[in-house]
C-alpha cells in the first residue's frame, strides 16, 4: 500500500521536480500495480529510462505499458480523425478537450498520457447536426433524451458508443448548467486557436482556456482525486507561457476564481508547479484559506490509499 511519502516522492519525481525514487523491492512491485491504476505508469516509465534506479522486471513491465498506451493512443486518434473528418465536412467546427488536446501537445510524445473518452466541444447549434452525425456512423444508443432536457441538466449529451471504440462525449460548454459558473462559450470560440490532429485541421482551446478548464475540472468534477490532475497542470504550465492576468479576468468573470487560484496554488504548493509567486500572492482571493490545501491532500492520499486497496483485492 503506498505510503503519503511514497507519494508525495512520486508526485514529485513525474513532475521533475525530483530526482530521488529510493525504494525496495517490495515498493517498487506495489508501485507498479500503483501507477497502473493512477493512468501515470507511462509517464513514470519515461522518468526512469536513464535512471538506474528500478529494478529490470519492473522497467520492462513499465515499458510493455508505454508501448501498450502508444499503440492504444494510436487507435484512440484514427477514430477521432474519421470523427472529425465526418464533422468538419459538414460544416461544424470542434474543439477536443483533455486528453484529446493535451496528448498532442503538452505532452510528448504522446504515448506519455493516458485517454480515456473522446471529449470534443461544439457549438450548441451544432448539438442537433452532430448528434445526427454519430448516430447514422453506427453509435448509440439510438433512443436518447432530447436535446433540451441533456442540456439543461450536463454540459455534454450522454455519451455515443460503439463496441470496439472509444466512447464519446459532445460537449456544449465546459462544466455543468447546475455548477455556479457564468462560462461565456462564445469567448471560448472567440479566443480558439488553430491545430491539426492528423491530416484535419481543427481548433484548440486557448492556453488560458486550456488552463482555466483543467483547474475547474480538477476542483469540481474531479474533486482533486488521483495523481493525473496536477500532471497535466503541471505540464500546461511549463508548455505555455500563460497570460496569468488573462487567466485571472477570465476565472472572475466566470465565477471561478476561487477554483482555478486553489489548483494553482496546491499544484505549486505540492509538486512545485511554476505559478510565480508574485502572480499566488497578487490574485489571493481574500478569504483564501491554507487549510484547504492541507485538506485537498488528506483527501487525495485518502483516496489514493483506499483504491489501491480496492486495486490490491483484485489482483489478489
Amino acid at each position: 500500500m503506498p505510503s503519503e511519502k511514497m507519494i508525495d516522492f512520486l508526485l514529485a519525481f513525474l513532475c521533475e521536480q525530483s530526482d530521488k525514487l529510493k525504494l525496495s523491492n517490495a515498493e517498487w512491485e506495489a508501485l507498479l500495480h500503483f501507477v497502473t491504476q493512477q493512468g501515470v505508469a507511462p509517464l513514470l516509465y519515461q522518468r526512469l529510462t536513464h535512471t538506474q534506479l528500478p529494478p529490470t522486471k519492473i522497467l520492462d513491465a513499465l515499458c510493455e505499458a508505454y508501448h501498450h498506451n502508444a499503440f492504444k493512443n494510436a487507435q484512440y486518434y484514427q477514430q477521432l480523425s474519421e470523427i472529425l473528418k465526418q464533422l468538419q465536412a459538414n460544416g461544424i467546427e470542434v474543439i477536443p478537450l483533455k486528453g484529446a488536446y493535451l496528448a498532442k501537445t503538452v505532452y510528448q510524445p504522446g504515448a506519455l498520457r493516458v485517454i480515456g473518452d473522446i471529449d470534443l466541444l461544439v457549438k450548441k447549434a451544432d448539438l442537433e447536426q452532430t448528434e445526427k452525425i454519430l448516430l447514422e456512423m453506427g453509435y448509440g444508443p439510438t433512443e436518447r433524451p432530447s436535446l433540451k432536457t441533456q442540456c439543461a441538466t450536463s454540459h455534454h449529451l450522454d455519451a455515443f458508443i460503439k463496441k470496439g471504440a472509444f466512447p464519446i462525449e459532445i460537449h456544449w460548454t465546459l462544466f455543468s448548467p447546475l455548477l455556479p459558473f457564468e462560462i461565456r462559450v462564445d469567448i471560448l470560440w472567440e479566443q480558439a486557436r488553430s491545430f491539426t490532429i492528423g491530416d484535419v485541421k481543427i481548433l484548440s482551446l486557448s492556453p488560458e482556456d486550456l488552463l482555466f478548464h483543467l483547474c475547474v475540472h480538477a476542483a469540481y468534477s474531479n474533486r482533486f482525486v488521483g495523481m493525473r490532475f496536477l500532471c497535466d497542470i503541471h505540464s500546461t504550465i511549463r508548455y505555455y507561457e500563460i497570460d496569468w492576468d488573462l487567466l485571472f479576468s477570465r476565472a472572475r468573470q466566470w465565477k471561478a476564481e476561487k477554483a482555478v487560484y486553489l489548483a494553482l496554488y496546491t499544484a505549486w504548493d505540492w509538486v512545485g508547479t511554476l505559478v510565480p509567486e508574485k502572480v499566488l500572492e497578487r490574485f489571493k482571493p481574500s478569504d483564501f484559506n491554507l487549510e484547504l490545501v492541507v485538506k485537498i491532500k488528506e483527501i487525495s492520499h485518502i483516496d489514493i490509499v483506499n483504491n489501491w486497496r480496492a486495486h490490491e483485492k483484485f489482483f489478489a
